[in-house]
């Protein structure tokens, strides 16, 4: 009987170790499973929003996010690449959210080209003039949308004296860039003036220090455009008027007249349609003349001698 009971308590050790040994070696293959089915990440930059071609990056526009360590060669990754450094760069192409940003992707201010980035398939860039007055004294920044004014002075004429008109050239066409006043580098500098977006939004802030009215601004026109600008250039003062962001497509009217503005000017001539053809007057054909009536004539013999005579019918 006590051979029995040792026994059966060896096989009870031997059943206990081996469902040890066994859990410990399952243990061991399902974390290494795990561990391979965990792949390493780093962080790397992606676009946080939906990003157009031609866009220009602003704070917030991008990220970090975590990605297959294996994947992420020749990405920006964190710790290499600030994220700051990016903001005024135009994107060259689209970008999905949360698709990663490259150098190929983006266009850095200062590089060659960031204009031609940023126009639209089959757009212009036409560059104007302006004063602090005609340039809404700086207010207007890359992205907004404004008309094109032209305002002319007519020389007198014979019926006439000199007059003054006003009319929209150009209808809500958008703001590529602004050359800054004040930034006294070279065309790097200029290019990043014109293409940072923080330049506006602290010129709107009330700091007068970091962005000077700009003296020229640059259109996205048509090609069509583009020829009525150089045109209008030469007949008179191109001025903006800056739209609103959620402002109706309001057809321009026609030309404003000095008359319009001032009551004491006399009011240019307004043109009337022609006058209506009158129906021709048809005029009924004289009547021809009628003939006298012939008088039949006989001769009368009297004797020797002979008398003409008249009979009346």
């Amino acid at each position: 009987m006590p051979r029995r009971i040792l026994l059966l308590c060896v096989a009870l050790l031997i059943a206990a170790t081996a469902t040890l040994l066994t859990q410990r070696w399952l243990g061991a293959r399902l974390s290494g499973a795990a561990a391979a089915a965990t792949p390493v990440t780093v962080e790397v930059l992606v676009a946080a929003r939906a990003l157009d071609a031609g866009s220009i990056i602003a704070p917030g526009a991008l990220a970090w996010a975590q990605w297959p360590v294996d994947a992420a060669k020749g990405l920006n990754q964190r710790g290499a690449a600030d994220i700051a450094s990016f903001n005024g760069a135009v994107v060259r192409s689209a970008l999905l959210a949360g698709e990663p940003v490259t150098a190929a992707r983006l266009v850095q201010p200062g590089t060659r080209g960031p204009m031609a980035a940023v126009l639209a398939p089959g757009a212009r860039a036409v560059t104007i003039s302006v004063t602090p007055a005609s340039g809404m004294a700086g207010f207007v920044v890359p992205g907004d949308h404004v008309d094109l004014l032209l305002t002319q002075t007519l020389a007198a004429g014979e019926t006439s004296g000199q007059r003054h008109l006003s009319q929209i050239v150009l209808h809500d066409v958008r703001v590529l860039g602004t050359d800054q006043h004040g930034g006294g580098g070279d065309a790097g500098d200029v290019a990043a003036a014109a293409l940072d977006a923080s330049a506006g939004a602290a010129m709107l802030g009330g700091n007068a220090d970091a962005a000077a009215p700009p003296a020229t601004v640059t259109l996205e026109v048509t090609p069509k455009g583009a020829e009525l600008v150089a045109v209008a250039a030469e007949l008179g003062k191109l001025s903006l008027s800056l739209r609103s962001l959620v402002g109706g497509a309001t057809p321009p009217r026609g030309p404003t007249w000095d008359s319009d503005a001032s009551s004491v000017l006399p009011r240019r001539a307004a043109t009337t349609p022609a006058t209506a053809a009158a129906p021709p007057v048809v005029v009924a054909a004289a009547p021809a003349p009628q003939a006298a009536p012939q008088r039949a004539s006989s001769i009368v013999v009297r004797g020797i001698g002979s008398t003409p005579s008249e009979a009346t019918p």
